[in-house]
C-alpha cells in the first residue's frame, strides 16, 4: 500500500513539473528557430557536469542566433536502484517527454554515462529516435553495450539493446572519454617513484566503478606492483574519512573521480576530473579541461544543426594529454623536483613570484622578528612575574599573620576535620562546645559518630551539600555549619565545622516571643489592633486584635482589608492611601464596619512610616480601636440626659406650684415662734408649739417630695 502511494505522489510530481515547464518551453520555442535540451545525469551541485552544461549554454546562446538552451539535472550519479534512477531521469526528461504535443528539441545533449543508459531504456520504443543526440563525457565501452552495467534483476533482457544493433535508427555523436586513467597513473608514477598503493575514493556510481575497472586492467596488463584499494566514502562520515587519510603511509596516493576530494590528507591526492583542483592536498591530474569539453561539445552541436539531421556527425575521443598540477600541493608534499621533469605542465594555484623568490629570506626575517618579540615579551613578563611573586609573598605573610590572629581570637568556633570527620584542630572559641560534645569513651570528637547531630545532616555533609543545624547541650544552643574546604597543610579536601553559640540569641528570641505574646494579649484585651504593611507589595504583619476589629480572619493575607467598612468611610480611606506621602501623612476617622447585619465602630488611624516609591516601598502603620462600648455608653448617657431634663422640668413646675404653700407654712412657723417668746401663758405656748409642729410636718412633706423628684431614676427604683 505504501509503494502505491509513493508512485502516485511521484506521478503527481511529474505532472506538476510538466505543467510548470510546458508553457515556457512552448512559448520560447515558438520564438526560436533552434531549441537545444541538455540532460545531465549529475546533480546541480556536481561542479564538473554543471560547469560543462552552463559553458555550452552560454557559448551557444552567445554565438548562435535564435537559439535557446535548456538544462535539466537528474542527479542519479550515486549508486541507487534502477527504479529510483529511472524516476529521477524521467522527472528531468519531462519537459519533452510528458506533454501530449511534445516539443521536439533540435538537439538532445546528454552529459554523463547514466543519462545515456537511462535515455536508451526510456526511448526503447524509438519514439524519439530521430532526435539528434550529442553524448558528452562517457566511456566508449558503455556506449557500445550499456546492458552490462545493469543487473538482470533490475531490467528485462529485451530492453538491453546494444547500440550497434540500433545504430541505423539513431543519430548519435559526441565526446567520449579515453585514456584519462592511463594518463593519471603515469603522472602519479612520475611524481611518486616509491608508490606502492593507490587508495581509490568512490561513491559507487557508474563512473567510479568503471574507472576503477580500467585502472585495475592497466595495472594487471602492465604487470605493475602497485596495488589499488577502494574506499567507499558514500557510507562514511567526514571524521572517519579524515581519520583514514591521515593514517596512510607515505608510499600511498589517493585518487578520486566523481567523489569530492577530502579536505585533509597525509598523502598526495590525484583526480580524474577538472574540478576541486585548487587546494592544499590535491596535487592534480591528467585530463581534458572543462573549457575543452565546452568548446568541442559546442562545435559538435553546431555541426549537427548545420548538417543533415539524418546523418551522424561522428564521435571524438577526449584524452588526458595535459597534466594539471597544483603548485601549493606540490610544494606541500615536496614534489617540486619530480614535477620539473614532466613536460607540458599546466600550473594552477601558483604563488606570486616575489613570494617564491624571497620566501626563505622573508620567512627567516619574520621568524627572527617573532622570536625576538616573544623573547622580549617573556623577559618582561618574567621580570613582572618575579615582582608579583615577591609582592604576593609579602602580602601572603601579612595575611597569614592576620588570619592566624583572627583564627585564634575569633568568637566563633572553628574545628578542622578530615573527610572522615576526625578532628584535626580547633581554635580557642570551640573549647566550650567540644567540652560538652566530647565522646568520653574515645576521648575525641568525630562529626559522623557523634549523636548530637541528626542522621539527615550527616548524609547532607557526605553529599557535600550546604547545611546547618542547631543542637542543645547542657542548656546551651549551638548552630553547627559544616563545609568542605581545601586543607592547605594536608594537601587535600577537609571539613571545616563552624560553631556559633546561639544561647543568648535563643534566650532573646524566647523573650521576644514572650513579649510579643504579652503585647498581642494586651492588644486583644484593649481591643486595639496594630498593623504595619507595604501598600505596594501588600505584605506586612498585624496583631490578632487588628484582624478582629476589621472583622477579618486572623492571619489572612493583608489584601482587600477594608471590604467590611461601609462604602462612605472606605472611600475616605482609599482616597487618603492613594495620595499618602504627596499630601497628608496622617489619617484619623471614626468608621463603621458592617458584617452579617451587625454594626461595629472603630477609631481608624493611619500613619505613613516610609515613602520610597522608586524602590517599590510605601510602608504605613495602622491603629484600629474598637469603640462599641463607648458608643453604647454615649447612647445611655444621651437617654439619661433626656430623662434628667424631663425630671428637671417636672421639679420646676412642682416647686412653682408649691411655692405659696411653702411660703405660707414658713411664715406661720416664724410667727408662732415669735409669739412663743412674747407670751407667758403656758396654754397658749402649748397651742403655738402644736401649730408649729403641724406646719413643720407639712414642710417636711414638701421637702421629701422635692428631694424624691431630684433623685436619679435608678435611685428611685432602688427605693421602690
Amino acid at each position: 500500500m505504501g509503494y502505491i502511494v509513493k508512485f502516485k505522489l511521484v506521478g503527481l510530481f511529474f505532472f506538476l513539473v510538466f505543467i510548470a515547464t510546458q508553457s515556457r518551453s512552448q512559448e520560447v520555442h515558438a520564438n526560436k528557430s533552434n531549441y537545444i535540451f541538455i540532460l545531465s545525469s549529475y546533480s546541480y551541485n556536481y561542479d564538473w557536469a554543471t560547469d560543462v552544461a552552463k559553458g555550452i549554454q552560454e557559448k551557444l546562446e552567445d554565438e548562435t542566433l535564435n537559439t535557446i538552451v535548456d538544462i535539466a539535472y537528474a542527479g542519479v550519479e550515486s549508486n541507487q536502484s534502477f527504479l529510483a534512477g529511472r524516476y529521477s531521469m524521467q522527472a528531468a526528461f519531462s519537459n519533452i517527454r510528458l506533454s501530449e504535443t511534445p516539443i521536439i528539441p533540435d538537439v538532445l545533449v546528454l552529459i554523463g554515462e547514466e543519462s545515456w543508459m537511462y535515455y536508451r531504456i526510456m526511448n526503447f520504443s524509438g519514439r524519439w529516435a530521430k532526435i539528434p543526440v550529442v553524448m558528452i563525457g562517457a566511456h566508449s565501452p558503455i556506449m557500445e553495450d550499456y546492458s552490462q552495467f545493469f543487473s538482470t534483476s533490475s531490467i528485462s533482457a529485451h530492453a538491453m539493446l546494444p547500440i550497434e544493433k540500433s545504430g541505423g535508427k539513431m543519430h548519435l555523436s559526441g565526446l567520449l572519454e579515453n585514456g584519462n586513467e592511463q594518463a593519471a597513473l603515469q603522472l602519479m608514477q612520475r611524481l611518486l617513484p616509491h608508490l606502492e598503493e593507490i587508495l581509490y575514493l568512490s561513491v559507487e556510481n557508474y563512473q567510479d566503478v568503471y574507472s576503477k575497472e580500467i585502472i585495475e586492467k592497466i595495472l594487471l596488463e602492465g604487470d605493475s606492483k602497485i596495488k589499488i584499494r577502494t574506499l567507499n566514502i558514500a557510507k562514511m562520515s567526514p571524521d572517519s574519512i579524515k581519520h583514514d587519510l591521515l593514517a596512510l603511509p607515505r608510499t600511498t596516493a589517493v585518487l578520486v573521480n566523481t567523489a569530492l576530494p577530502p579536505e585533509k590528507s597525509a598523502v598526495p591526492i590525484f583526480t580524474l576530473r577538472d574540478n576541486h583542483i585548487n587546494g592544499k592536498y590535491v596535487v592534480g591530474g591528467s585530463f581534458p579541461s572543462i573549457q575543452s569539453y565546452v568548446y568541442q561539445g559546442s562545435e559538435a552541436i553546431k555541426r549537427v544543426l548545420v548538417n543533415n539531421p539524418t546523418e551522424n556527425a561522428g564521435f571524438a575521443l577526449t584524452k588526458g594529454t595535459t597534466s594539471f598540477l597544483n603548485k601549493e600541493a606540490v610544494n606541500h608534499f615536496g614534489l617540486n623536483r619530480e614535477a620539473k621533469k614532466i613536460p607540458d605542465v599546466f600550473w594552477v594555484n601558483v604563488p606570486p613570484p616575489f613570494y617564491i623568490k624571497h620566501m626563505r629570506v622573508i620567512f627567516i626575517i619574520v621568524l627572527l622578528t617573532v622570536v625576538f618579540a616573544i623573547a622580549t615579551i617573556l623577559i618582561f613578563k618574567q621580570i613582572k612575574h618575579h615582582r608579583y611573586l615577591k609582592s604576593s609573598s609579602n602580602r601572603f605573610k601579612e595575611l597569614y599573620e592576620e588570619f592566624h590572629h583572627v583564627h585564634e581570637n575569633m568568637p566563633t568556633g572553628l574545628i578542622q576535620m578530615d573527610t572522615s570527620g576526625n578532628m584535626l584542630g580547633h581554635n580557642p572559641a570551640a573549647l566550650r562546645f567540644l567540652s560538652l560534645a566530647y565522646d568520653v569513651d574515645k576521648k575525641t570528637f568525630n562529626l559522623f559518630d557523634t549523636e548530637i547531630i541528626n542522621l539527615q545532616t550527616k548524609k547532607a555533609v557526605n553529599r557535600q551539600k550546604a547545611v546547618s543545624t542547631t543542637v542543645q547541650l547542657d542548656g546551651n544552643y549551638y548552630r553547627l555549619i559544616p563545609r568542605y574546604v581545601w586543607d592547605e597543610e594536608n594537601g587535600g579536601d577537609g571539613i571545616m565545622l563552624i560553631v556559633i553559640d546561639n544561647t543568648q540569641i535563643h534566650i532573646e528570641r524566647k523573650a521576644k516571643e514572650r513579649i510579643y505574646s504579652i503585647f498581642n494579649f494586651a492588644m486583644d484585651a484593649s481591643s486595639l489592633g496594630v498593623a504595619e504593611y507595604d501598600l505596594v507589595t501588600q505584605t506586612g504583619f498585624a496583631t490578632n486584635a487588628w484582624y478582629d476589629n476589621l472583622c477579618l480572619e486572623r492571619g489572612s493575607e493583608i489584601k482587600d482589608v477594608y471590604r467590611h467598612i461601609v462604602e462612605k468611610d472606605r472611600r475616605k480611606i482609599e482616597k487618603f492611601l492613594s495620595k499618602v506621602g504627596l499630601e497628608n501623612k496622617t489619617f484619623y476617622e471614626v468608621v463603621r464596619i458592617e458584617k452579617d447585619g451587625e454594626i461595629h465602630w472603630v477609631d481608624f488611624i493611619v500613619q505613613l512610616m516610609e515613602y520610597a516609591p522608586e524602590q517599590n516601598k510605601i510602608v504605613v502603620a495602622q491603629l484600629v480601636l474598637n469603640i462599641d462600648a463607648q458608643k453604647q455608653r454615649e447612647e445611655e448617657l444621651t437617654k439619661a440626659l433626656i430623662t434628667a431634663q424631663e425630671s428637671d422640668k417636672m421639679k420646676n413646675a412642682f416647686v412653682a406650684n408649691m411655692k405659696d404653700d411653702i411660703t405660707q407654712s414658713l411664715t406661720q412657723i416664724v410667727d408662732s415662734a415669735r409669739k412663743i417668746t412674747e407670751t407667758k401663758d403656758l396654754q397658749e405656748r402649748v397651742e403655738l408649739l402644736a401649730y408649729i409642729e403641724s406646719n413643720n410636718d407639712t414642710m417636711l412633706k414638701y421637702v421629701r417630695e422635692i428631694l424624691q423628684m431630684s433623685q436619679p431614676e435608678h435611685s428611685k427604683d432602688k427605693e421602690l
